[in-house]
């Protein structure tokens, strides 16, 4: 069985500077009990705010979330460029052939 280490933090904001200090709050946590961080999954606002932070010196690769981008594309394939009335994505059945690809990058 795989242990799946969980801090809960709640902040009152989430901007720019409530992402960082979490950030922050979590990395000190897991250094006083020796875990080793190397990679975190974040959507599109936590990762621009803190890839600035993820150098380096401290070796985490941050990346963008597999649901949120699912998320994302679908919802960019359903709308219409501007001046058409058509879908960007004409056939469905693409998505889920895109899907898959996707799940090949993670």
């Amino acid at each position: 069985m795989r242990c799946f280490p969980s801090i809960f933090m709640l902040s009152d904001a989430e901007d720019n500077e409530a992402h960082k200090l979490l950030l922050t709050l979590f990395l000190n946590t897991a250094e006083g009990i020796e875990m080793k961080i190397t990679d975190g999954y974040v959507d599109c606002a936590v990762f621009n705010s803190l890839e600035e932070m993820c150098t380096e010196d401290n070796k985490i690769c941050l990346h963008r979330c597999l649901q949120h981008v699912r998320g994302n594309v679908k919802k960019a394939a359903n709308t219409s460029p501007e001046n058409s009335d058509t879908a960007r994505l004409r056939k469905p059945k693409m998505l889920e052939y895109f899907d898959k690809f996707l799940i090949t990058l993670n």
